[in-house]
């Protein structure tokens, strides 16, 4: 984060070679086929897993292995009683809490 000469405010991020892909969207849809999209796809799972269930990581993107901007879904954080969540359909949908 920055600030212009003229008093705005500005975000900068480095700049990425190659192609950027998005291989799994804010959904928890896979975009791409292939073995990065294979690895997000298992990180994905791992963060679900490792937490127990308390938050996934969601958007991966990026170029190659660089990943960038990537999206934490957490229990802890939502509101309304209603969480998102992983089922055994790779799938993820929403449902009351409790």
């Amino acid at each position: 984060m920055g600030k212009t000469n003229s008093g705005e405010f500005v975000s900068i991020e480095e700049y990425i070679d190659g192609d950027f892909i998005k291989y799994i969207n804010n959904n928890g849809d896979v975009c791409e086929k292939g073995t990065v999209c294979d690895k997000a796809e298992a990180f994905v799972h791992f963060t679900h897993e490792k937490s127990e269930g308390k938050l996934i990581v969601l958007d991966i993107q990026g170029s190659g292995y660089t990943l960038y901007d990537p999206e934490i879904v957490s229990l802890d954080l939502l509101s309304d009683d209603v969480v998102a969540f992983h089922d055994s359909s790779q799938r993820f949908t929403n449902k009351p809490y409790g």
